[in-house]
């Protein structure tokens, strides 16, 4: 199961078999019971956010690099 932190969308293949909602102490909670094919789509959607934090990590580098004082 994964915990997430607002609506998931299945529409793409990740199918889900339950789907639990509740609390974390005050605070809402749902958590998804996936396929496989859901398991595989999230891991997918995981490394494209992962690629695109690196590609943002990367650019702030650069911008950051031509400001720096000695």
């Amino acid at each position: 199961m994964i915990a997430v932190a607002a609506r998931w969308d299945l529409r793409d293949g990740a199918a889900s078999r339950d789907i639990y909602k509740g609390y974390a102490g005050k605070r809402p909670r749902t958590w998804l019971s996936l396929t496989e094919a859901g398991q595989v789509a999230v891991a997918a959607h995981l490394r494209a956010l992962e690629e695109i934090a690196a590609q943002g990590a990367q650019t702030l580098g650069a911008h950051s690099a031509g400001h720096e004082s000695a």
